[in-house]
């Protein structure tokens, strides 16, 4: 549920029709800076090719990517994991 509200809110894609396709790919565990251990989920859904993403005010730019685009981007040690783990699958 939370994971479809948090794509609702933050692009405005409704995933409810491709629940089926849903899947956890993996998730981590590290300490945030204020000593809180934070648990962060990755997921993959397969979408409709022209889904359109409204951004929510919180985000200024989204692009669709190929893995190995990700992970020539500046994105957390996490989130670089985390594509390796679902290149291999």
């Amino acid at each position: 549920d939370a994971l479809v509200r948090e794509v609702m809110e933050e692009g405005r894609i409704n995933l409810t029709p491709y629940l089926d396709s849903l899947r956890l790919v993996d998730a981590h565990v590290f300490r945030h800076w204020k000593g809180v251990d934070i648990c962060i989920h990755f997921y993959e859904v397969r979408v409709d090719q022209d889904a359109v993403i409204t951004l929510s005010d919180e985000h200024c730019d989204q692009k669709w990517v190929t893995i190995q685009e990700a992970l020539s981007m500046n994105l957390t040690p996490a989130t670089h994991v985390a594509m390796k783990n679902y290149a291999r699958l």
